[in-house]
């Protein structure tokens, strides 16, 4: 099955940002619709179920260092995780980022982008 997709919510400068988030698709992974705007990227985990957040290799090119492999971010239960990857090393060529996760692992994500400006 294809992907879930996830769509940043971009944060504001001197500003408020509220957002609910969406469940882990944890049978068919999800993507981060980054559009290639992937340097400033927050993911937020609120884990029910203790797992783990993988966030796959890019593919070459765009990201250059990609051979360095996939990113395993262990998540506690009931913890709430931040996690910020490095473009060069998980971007997809259409620009997004890739996630799965661990088997039984359930919980709530939400992705921001940071303002340009910060």
């Amino acid at each position: 099955m294809a992907r879930g997709t996830i769509i940043p919510t971009a944060l504001l400068t001197n500003g408020g940002t509220v957002s609910a988030g969406i469940a882990v698709d944890q049978v068919n992974g999800q993507a981060i619709a980054a559009t290639g705007l992937t340097r400033n990227i927050i993911i937020q985990v609120l884990a029910s179920a203790v797992g783990t957040l993988i966030v796959r290799a890019g593919a070459y090119p765009p990201a250059f260092r990609a051979q360095q492999g996939d990113i395993s971010v262990p998540i506690a239960n009931a913890a709430t995780t931040f996690v910020t990857v490095e473009a060069a090393r998980v971007v997809q060529l259409d620009g997004s980022i890739n996630l799965d996760y661990s088997a039984g692992f359930t919980g709530t994500l939400t992705v921001y982008r940071l303002p340009n400006d910060l």
